[in-house]
């Protein structure tokens, strides 16, 4: 049986400690899918309420990636909970990654799909007023701005872009 040198031990120790205060100072950096569903040159879009971010405007289909979960895994998830839908992951193209800035950091990862099963409908009611196909000619003019230079850098082809959200309410935090 070997034995543990304590001197390293205690280094153990105290690096795990420092680490746990470094980590308590930094940022959090949230990663976020979206769906931009089309159809027949229209857009599925849905009117958020009761969330205490983005109320009263729309924006896409969309969510946080969970702890130890993957990036296209987490869209489909979000489709089929938020709009009732399945969508095969190898319908979903890959077409926007935005960095957004506000007082919280956010990797937003963009995913189109023209293919999918099931009938759209709003699962979510308490979170989301509706679901709507807009034609993607005629937004609506409460579509969150973010989310219209999004679609404006992918109509460019700009694969990346950033936003620096200035907020007068801080999002709302959540405890678990």
């Amino acid at each position: 049986m070997q034995t543990l040198n304590p001197k390293l031990i205690q280094k153990a120790i105290i690096t795990s400690n420092v680490m746990k205060e470094y980590m308590k100072h930094q940022p959090n950096i949230f990663l976020n899918t979206y769906l931009i569903l089309e159809k027949d040159n229209q857009t599925l879009l849905l009117l958020r309420h009761n969330t205490g971010y983005g109320d009263g405007f729309y924006n896409l289909v969309a969510g946080h990636v969970e702890p130890g979960e993957r990036v296209v895994p987490s869209i489909v998830r979000e489709a089929q909970e938020e709009a009732n839908i399945t969508i095969n992951s190898e319908n979903l193209e890959l077409v926007h990654i935005n960095h957004h800035m506000s007082d919280r950091e956010n990797i937003d990862v963009f995913f189109r799909c023209t293919e999918w099963s099931g009938e759209v409908k709003n699962n979510e009611p308490l979170k989301h007023k509706e679901l709507v196909f807009f034609d993607k000619n005629n937004l609506p003019e409460n579509l969150h701005s973010y989310i219209k230079q999004v679609f404006a850098n992918i109509e460019k082809s700009i694969v990346y872009g950033e936003w620096l959200e200035k907020r007068e309410q801080p999002y709302r935090q959540v405890k678990s």
